[in-house]
């Protein structure tokens, strides 16, 4: 079972406790960011993804290293894992193969943007649609397409307009899980909408899903 972490973001109270759970990279990241908004996005995420990770049996100091494409990855351990995180709510998924995961807010797509990024079959699918089911089958096939890169650790360009996924996205949203092949791979992949949010799960091996909410 792939098991996804998620928390909401709103946390001012909390704020200093999480952070010094936190191992120093995940508070450099914190750190780095340059608003309390994305400061907090990046708390949550980290506080869920390290937590994910003990849960996983991971023991001692958290030791991270990056792939070529700055993915990070734990040192001297075979766990995957990928976070994401939106105005609202940070997710995390840690697995044994290669997982991604994302999250975006529901209302933000634009057809300019989908005929910027999408695949022809993917932008006819959104054409004439009402906006209630644009801005959900948009914020699917976003989120899928981020999810995907991050599994596979590719650039997102790769993966946007090369790639047809206008055919999952009605099982998507009715809460089924897919498999598409992408670059080569197959990916198996499952949606979660969450309030104004949709949460987007890849992995490159068929197992269940389930979404667990982590309260600080």
């Amino acid at each position: 079972m792939i098991e996804i972490y998620y928390g909401y973001n709103d946390f001012p109270e909390d704020e200093q406790r999480i952070y010094q759970s936190l191992s120093e990279y995940r508070r450099r990241k914190a750190d780095a960011c340059g608003t309390i908004e994305t400061r907090r996005q990046s708390l949550m995420a980290g506080y869920l993804l390290e937590g994910q990770l003990r849960d996983a049996g991971v023991q001692g100091e958290l030791c991270y290293v990056e792939s070529q494409r700055k993915k990070p990855q734990l040192k001297n351990q075979t766990l995957q894992f990928s976070i994401s995180h939106c105005k609202k709510i940070s997710t995390s998924v840690v697995a044994p193969w290669q997982v991604g995961i994302d999250a975006e807010q529901v209302g933000r797509g634009k057809m300019e943007i989908a005929e910027r990024f999408f695949h022809p079959m993917e932008i006819s699918l959104l054409q004439n649609q009402t906006d209630e089911i644009f801005q959900r089958f948009f914020c699917i096939l976003w989120t899928l397409k981020e999810a995907g890169a991050k599994c596979l650790d590719v650039p997102l360009t790769e993966i946007c307009r090369k790639f047809d996924c206008s055919g999952v996205v009605s099982p998507l949203n009715d809460g089924k899980t897919v498999r598409i092949e992408i670059a080569n791979q197959e990916i198996f992949f499952h949606s979660y909408p969450l309030d104004d949010v949709v949460i987007t799960c890849g992995s490159t091996k068929e197992e269940g899903f389930s979404l667990k909410r982590i309260d600080k």
